[in-house]
């Protein structure tokens, strides 16, 4: 049995606990759970996406902010007054998490040939899918080249 939790998984992790010591709430936003098998044996992967909602534009001056698997947006989108525009920025942190799974840490490199985060873009903010036109997102075929944790059997 092998195990895989790379470093890019326990950063994301520290992300997330930096926020959530100052207060933050989590939520689990999704998990995707995948499996294959082939003659060698067998692999299961495990791919979270959390939310948590901290005090990010303290540190940072923005709305929200993704590393790896982890979104920090500010408290107050998830209110009824943000309700339309937080979800909108809701959405666009969360297809960074889906480039993070793609790219792994080429999502770095990447955003000098890609629309990785296409800033001064946002037009339509009652428009929550809006981001998902702006942004640069995997093909439903691409393999990942980066799962949270990976168990070989």
């Amino acid at each position: 049995m092998s195990v895989r939790f790379p470093l890019l998984s326990i950063l994301s992790i520290l992300f997330a606990a930096f926020f959530i010591m100052q207060g933050g709430d989590v939520q689990l936003y999704s998990i995707e759970v995948g499996f294959s098998s082939t003659i060698e044996g067998t692999t299961v992967t495990v791919d979270p996406a959390w939310l948590v909602w901290g005090e990010v534009e303290r540190w940072t001056g923005c709305n929200g902010m993704t590393y790896g698997n982890v979104s920090v947006l500010a408290p107050y989108l998830n209110t009824p007054l943000w309700e339309v525009q937080g979800k909108w920025i809701t959405q666009f942190e969360v297809n960074h998490i889906a480039q993070f799974y793609a790219l792994g840490w080429w999502v770095y490199p990447a955003c000098f040939v890609l629309p990785i985060d296409p800033v001064g873009l946002h037009t339509h903010c009652d428009d929550s899918t809006e981001p998902n036109r702006l942004e640069w997102l995997p093909p439903v075929s691409w393999n990942p080249l980066w799962h949270f944790l990976t168990l070989s059997f």
